[in-house]
């Protein structure tokens, strides 16, 4: 197996000897199976004692899924690499199918790795996917507001990790690697239909687009923020995480709209933080009046005016089923804010990030 040194270089950044095991997320398009080659490879090289398991998540939307999930096991097994399928059972949703199947994908490779006793799985989006992403956020956003791309790293249900080492690649390159391989590659027809919004914003912007139209970077106050939420003059927990007030607030600072944000993604349960456009319209909602009480209803929370602060609720009517939120999809951006959190919550820490 010819590999390139810039597939190297990427995985270099992982922590390998921590797993006796790692999971690879294999579709059988040219991004995953690149990946999965591609580890494969270091990993026998720089990390012997380490196995790599592919995993075909089977969604079951298309009669070929089956047949094509077999054909890259059969890909697996030439390259000696441990293969299985995991089918995603039970009735399929009938709107919203794309982000139902994404959930379905966490929750399948998730199981897979807890089943094989490890914390990390390999998910192969590239650069073009970031910029699919940054694309489709910025047109939801307001146009002073960042529009962040896919994380390097993810932690699921506080419990795996789902890792994306070819994030500043492009899809160019793994093909070009499969093809000096004579890898054939699986197209999965779903990927032209314009029905679904990632299709159409990788259509409008080009296969080849740049992105260079959009803030792909920011400045992050993380240590400003992690030292606001261990404050606990600054955020006050009641109930676990369901009931929050947030003392010494200033409509001026814009670390402390940042911490609302997080908040309200932690107490109301929700797979995204809120914009940062709808809490600023929320505060300037709260404190048109000086008067306490004021009520305001935001991501799955109501906010009342209390004292000065803020506090936050979760909404009676929301149940909180899927216990989305803060904690349940974190990125690595929010890392040491999590753990920040968990801690004034007396919960147990995270595992660590997979990062060298």
């Amino acid at each position: 197996m010819e590999h390139w040194d810039v597939f190297y270089h990427q995985l270099d950044r992982y922590d390998f000897a921590k797993f006796s095991k790692v999971i690879v997320g294999l579709s059988g398009g040219s991004d995953s199976l690149a990946l999965t080659l591609a580890a494969n490879s270091y990993l026998a090289e720089k990390h012997p004692s380490c196995e790599l398991i592919a995993v075909t998540v089977d969604h079951g939307l298309r009669e070929e899924a089956r047949a094509e999930a077999v054909k890259v096991g059969q890909i697996c097994q030439a390259h000696d690499i441990h293969h299985e399928i995991a089918p995603w059972e039970g009735e399929k949703p009938k709107s919203g199918i794309q982000q139902k199947a994404r959930e379905a994908r966490y929750r399948l490779l998730s199981a897979a790795a807890q089943r094989h006793n490890t914390a990390l799985v390999l998910i192969a989006h590239n650069r073009g996917d970031d910029l699919e992403t940054r694309a489709m956020r910025a047109q939801r956003q307001n146009k002073n507001e960042v529009a962040h791309g896919i994380s390097e790293a993810t932690l699921y249900r506080c419990e795996t990790w789902f890792v994306r080492p070819f994030l500043n690649l492009e899809k160019a390159q793994l093909q070009d690697f499969l093809r000096a391989n004579n890898v054939t590659w699986i197209e999965d027809p779903s990927n032209k239909d314009r029905r679904f919004e990632r299709v159409r914003t990788r259509q409008d912007m080009g296969e080849t687009a740049s992105g260079d139209h959009l803030q792909t970077s920011d400045v992050y106050p993380e240590k400003e923020l992690c030292a606001f939420m261990a404050d606990a003059d600054n955020v006050d927990f009641h109930d676990g995480d369901r009931r929050v007030v947030v003392q010494n607030f200033s409509a001026d600072n814009a670390v402390h709209y940042e911490a609302l944000r997080i908040l309200l993604s932690l107490v109301g349960a929700t797979a995204y933080l809120p914009s940062q456009n709808a809490v600023r319209e929320a505060v300037a909602t709260l404190f048109q009046f000086s008067d306490n009480g004021r009520k305001f209803t935001l991501n799955g929370c109501l906010m009342t005016k209390d004292r000065g602060g803020i506090a936050l609720q979760c909404e009676a009517r929301n149940r909180r089923d899927g216990q989305f939120g803060f904690d349940h999809i974190l990125t690595s951006r929010y890392y040491e804010i999590a753990l920040v959190l968990r801690e004034r919550r007396g919960l147990s820490r995270l595992p660590p990030l997979p990062m060298r």
